[in-house]
């Protein structure tokens, strides 16, 4: 899809912030087609069925129509649609009222960057190596997360180029669990650190703000998910930190530049928000790793990983590596792409000790030797 294809309805009974709207859309965005209306009730009169939107964005409270009820409406017509909600009502839990219609909740009044984060993230949705059709089942699912706005203030701050350490050990030290496993992960020999910490400020400059940035979105994450237990999310995050550590360990060995060596580090570790949303689904655990119905060659969790990780405003790389995971291993010794790394990684895991030792004796001789030398 290019840019002159994308197309956003505005609905809003405030005259002012439709006008607001529409300057900042066209300075934004000007090759998007955009349409503004005050009435809720008429809003298909404002849409070219023949072309669905890309995006529709509703305001909440509206004497007419709620926004939710709009957006349902719109999830019925448009299943491929992304929704996005605009509020001024700090004193409910907004993203319980409109998780099943929204997929983002922009403030009101909402500032340059709210409004160019939803923007951003609707084109890379685009570029996601999908099918229409798996487009719009990933749009219409009910249990895709919207973005918590303690970690949207923190991946904001984070964009921010004057941002410093001390700004976000401040904003970390909040959540005690958080301050916890950064020093752990910070203290690990496995990670390459020899000298222990209990500074927040030296553990974030170990790890990088990127990947603290990444591990407080998981962590965090855990209150948008309303029937995984708070046992089963940490089990999950678990798993996922303890793959993105090996992963970045054997990309250290591979001699991948630092980015790439982040890069697999969040593919890896997002992979959990994939697990997440499938449990909250109420599918098995322990049925998650085989399930691939969404997209051919892609396993589920990834599929809707990846594409959680665009609606949060993550970059279409690390996506486009996670999705690259589901790759097998070469029994050979050429080059070890970042997709390979992370599934050979996650497929070492996920064995018994025997089952570990038989999987070496298949790998190239590089991994061979980084797993056997790997402790138990």
């Amino acid at each position: 899809m290019t840019q002159s294809q994308f197309q956003i309805l505005c609905i809003d009974d405030d005259e002012f912030m439709l006008k607001a709207t529409h300057r900042l859309v066209r300075r934004l965005k000007p090759d998007w087609t955009l349409n503004v209306t005050s009435d809720p009730i008429n809003w298909e009169q404002h849409i070219d069925a023949s072309s669905p939107p890309s995006l529709v964005v509703s305001d909440l409270l509206m004497p007419k129509l709620r926004g939710d009820e709009l957006l349902k409406q719109i999830a019925v017509k448009y299943p491929a649609t992304i929704r996005a909600m605009m509020t001024g009502d700090s004193t409910r839990n907004i993203p319980e009222l409109a998780i099943a219609n929204a997929h983002f909740i922009l403030p009101k009044p909402f500032s340059e960057q709210d409004f160019s984060y939803v923007l951003d993230s609707v084109e890379r949705l685009h570029q996601l190596p999908f099918s229409e059709a798996t487009k719009r089942q990933l749009a219409g699912l009910e249990s895709v997360p919207v973005l918590p706005s303690r970690i949207r203030k923190i991946l904001q701050a984070l964009r921010d180029p004057e941002f410093e350490i001390e700004q976000l050990s401040r904003m970390v030290s909040e959540e005690p669990a958080l301050v916890t496993r950064l020093l752990q992960l910070s203290n690990s020999a496995y990670l390459g650190f020899q000298n222990q910490t209990m500074s927040v400020e030296v553990a974030i400059n170990r790890l990088g703000m990127v990947v603290t940035g990444a591990i407080a979105t998981c962590m965090l994450s855990q209150k948008v998910f309303h029937n995984v237990s708070v046992e089963s999310h940490q089990a999950v995050v678990d798993h996922y930190l303890q793959l993105a550590g090996v992963c970045r360990s054997l990309s250290q060995k591979l001699n991948f530049p630092k980015s790439q060596q982040e890069c697999i580090y969040l593919a890896a570790l997002f992979g959990s928000l994939g697990e997440l949303v499938l449990l909250e689904m109420g599918v098995e655990r322990e049925k998650v790793s085989g399930i691939s119905s969404i997209e051919e060659n892609h396993l589920d969790a990834l599929v809707i990983a990846s594409y959680v990780l665009i609606l949060w405003g993550y970059q279409l790389d690390i996506a486009v590596t996670m999705l690259a995971s589901d790759t097998t291993v070469a029994n050979n010794n050429s080059d070890i792409d970042a997709g390979q790394i992370i599934c050979v990684c996650r497929q070492w895991l996920q064995k018994s000790h025997e089952e570990q030792r038989q999987l070496c004796m298949t790998l190239p001789n590089q991994l061979a030797e980084f797993f056997q030398g790997w402790p138990e």
